[in-house]
């Protein structure tokens, strides 16, 4: 958005290793964001959440932070990939989309879709609201009620980790157990599920769903984690600790408008700098 880019258009997800370096071959305005990540350019600090023009022939190197997992690199106009099933993004099980259906790779060479060298917007970048980075937000589950209230409480009282055991389908947590006394209440028939359902399998460790989840299970869901905090939980590295706080459907209604708020001010105020058509 920063670049006035539609919100369709495609960007790069990172998680930053050791010699991640590109090389620039056509000047232009690159932006790059998230926790995860930071950025030189020529060995210089890059900004993170504002557009930064970089010249034919600089060096990136991507390196990571250790108050995230992963980041974004966008440019101006986005990168051109085709758009499949509505989509540019890269769905790397199936092996399609994005840029050839898989992660980039040494050589690889990556084009935008616009340059926008002549034009220099405004240095800004608002940040989101502040939250509390050891907190994760949830409404209780369709199976809540029947959980007896001890473990309830252990869920919201107890600190959880983030465990190394993780993909994009879902994030296992290691903390309390929350299986039911007697080891009943660990499988059911198989019901609806989306990204942020707080599952609990037999062994009591909780399961959190993230954006690849799949579209049903069979683990009793115990809680659902609020739109708004999922982004947060699904960034933290592995043995990142932190405590579930129980709130209202409404409360995380509300939180969802003003983050949706946010990002629309943050679109018109982009393209106001770009001069960009409305």
């Amino acid at each position: 958005l920063v670049l006035g880019n539609p919100a369709d258009a495609a960007s790069l997800e990172i998680v930053p290793g050791p010699g991640w370096l590109a090389e620039v071959e056509q000047a232009g305005w690159l932006a790059a964001a998230g926790a995860g990540m930071g950025w030189l350019i020529d060995g210089a600090p890059g900004p993170l959440g504002q557009a930064q023009y970089v010249p034919q022939g600089a060096q990136i190197r991507i390196f990571g932070q250790a108050e995230g997992l992963c980041g974004y690199l966008a440019t101006a106009g986005g990168w051109a990939l085709d758009r499949i099933l509505g989509s540019r993004s890269t769905c790397l099980a199936a092996g399609f989309g994005g840029f050839e259906g898989r992660a980039l790779q040494a050589g690889d060479c990556l084009a935008g879709r616009a340059e926008r060298a002549t034009r220099t917007p405004q240095r800004w970048f608002a940040g989101l609201p502040a939250s509390d980075p050891g907190l994760i937000r949830v409404v209780a589950g369709v199976d809540w009620a029947e959980w007896p209230a001890a473990l309830r409480q252990h869920l919201l009282d107890q600190p959880f980790r983030v465990s190394a055991l993780r993909d994009r389908m879902g994030l296992r947590l290691e903390g309390p157990g929350l299986a039911l006394p007697g080891g009943g209440g660990g499988e059911r028939w198989s019901a609806g599920v989306v990204p942020g359902t707080v599952q609990v399998p037999p062994d009591g460790q909780p399961i959190v769903l993230l954006a690849d989840a799949q579209t049903t299970g069979g683990y009793p869901r115990l809680a659902q984690v609020w739109a708004v905090d999922l982004p947060k939980l699904a960034q933290m590295p592995a043995g990142k600790a932190f405590r579930f706080q129980l709130g209202t459907w409404t409360e995380a209604e509300q939180a969802l408008a003003e983050r949706e708020r946010w990002f629309r001010r943050l679109a018109l105020s982009a393209r106001l700098a770009w001069q960009i058509p409305l």
